[in-house]
């Protein structure tokens, strides 16, 4: 690789790095903002996320988020088992080409936060039915 070729290797690697922070979500914002009862913060995390994620279609979206999306479905007593076969999910969607990478990445993120404890079971599932209503309106 020649140095012309590096340079523009390494600016492409930049403006990708500058994309993938710019589209990930802010964790501290989400699961803070919703202990501390600030749920405009948390309703803005959750519509520049599907903002940023846009390109995932609605039924796809509905088919992750009905995994998780009642106490029966996702409690105190299975989350450990649930959340992480999600990702096994996510990474089989991924690798379809049904979602998007930043999608990905994000979510696992999200789910990893839910896993350190179970008090943010509550926060994901409702972080995630408001991903669902702004994709929604976004993809009418």
């Amino acid at each position: 690789m020649n140095k012309s070729n590096f340079n523009n290797y390494q600016n492409k690697n930049r403006n990708q790095n500058r994309n993938e922070v710019k589209n990930n979500l802010d964790l501290r914002n989400v699961f803070e903002a919703a202990k501390n009862n600030k749920y405009n913060v948390f309703v803005e995390e959750a519509e520049k996320f599907a903002k940023n994620n846009k390109d995932i279609s609605n039924s796809q979206l509905r088919k992750f988020y009905d995994e998780v999306s009642s106490k029966e479905k996702l409690n105190k007593n299975n989350f450990q088992k649930v959340l992480p076969f999600l990702k096994v999910k996510l990474a089989y969607a991924l690798g379809r080409g049904n979602i998007k990478q930043d999608f990905y990445k994000n979510m696992v993120m999200l789910i990893d936060e839910t896993l350190k404890s179970e008090e943010n079971i509550v926060i994901f599932q409702e972080f995630f039915e408001a991903i669902v209503a702004y994709n929604k309106s976004l993809n009418k």
